[in-house]
This record gives structure tokens, C-alpha cells and sequence, in this order.
């Protein structure tokens, strides 16, 4: 898709070391599969138990580009806990209070998007 587009290939591949649970490697093999409840290792069985945005969350927040990363229910839990509930919630939560408080419970239409120069985009109804 990239040559077909004209674009180059990337030269470089950036891939994390090793998920683990319980200190020990997650493997597809099962000869180093953790001694932990395998059904909390399924993405799946984790997807359906705390929702896809939180696993997903945990493995772009937990993961670093380099060393390894250990994985508990307890981790995906607080990561989740804290920064999607409580921080992206809260933040959810106040927006919509100002719509009610400030926008008569309307949300605004988008504002017209200005070009370098200043003017409206062309294309833009306000740039016609």
C-alpha cells in the first residue's frame, strides 16, 4: 500500500521486548506460560471482562519501547481506574456541565477553518 501510494518504506521497526505475568514470559507455546489464571491472559476473556478501550490502554501506557512489561489484572485495573475513569471521565464530565451552563445544553457547531493567510479554506461555506 505504501509503493502503491508513492510513499517510502519505512526503514526501522519498533518492537517491545517481552510482555510477562507474574515475572515469567508470555508464551504461544505454553512452555513458559505463567502459573496464573489462564483465562485472564485471553485478550479476549480481558476484553469482555474490562472492555477493549481499557486492555488497549493498558498496553499503549504499561509497554515501554525497551525492557520488558509485567502484566496483572490489578495494574489494568488502576491504570484504568485512574487515568480513564477518574482524569478522561472527569474531564467528559465537565464539558458537558459547561454545554448545559454556558451553550443552553447545544453543542456549538464547528468554527471555520482560516488558511495561513487568514481567509476561510476554500471549500469551507464561509470560504465561498
Amino acid at each position: 500500500m505504501l509503493l502503491a501510494s508513492g510513499q517510502q518504506l519505512p526503514t526501522g521497526i519498533f518492537v517491545h521486548d517481552y510482555l510477562t505475568a507474574g515475572g515469567r514470559k508470555i508464551s504461544t507455546s505454553g512452555a513458559g506460560a505463567p502459573a496464573v489464571d489462564p483465562g485472564a491472559l485471553e485478550p479476549a476473556a480481558l476484553a469482555a471482562e474490562y472492555g477493549a478501550d481499557a486492555v488497549r490502554w493498558w498496553l499503549l501506557r504499561e509497554v515501554p519501547r525497551v525492557g520488558d512489561a509485567d502484566f496483572t489484572v490489578e495494574r489494568l485495573v488502576a491504570r484504568a481506574d485512574d487515568e480513564l475513569a477518574n482524569g478522561l471521565g472527569h474531564l467528559v464530565n465537565r464539558v458537558v456541565a459547561m454545554i448545559g451552563r454556558y451553550r443552553a445544553g447545544r453543542i456549538p457547531g464547528p468554527f471555520p477553518c482560516r488558511r495561513a493567510g487568514g481567509g476561510p479554506r476554500r471549500g469551507h461555506p464561509a470560504g465561498r
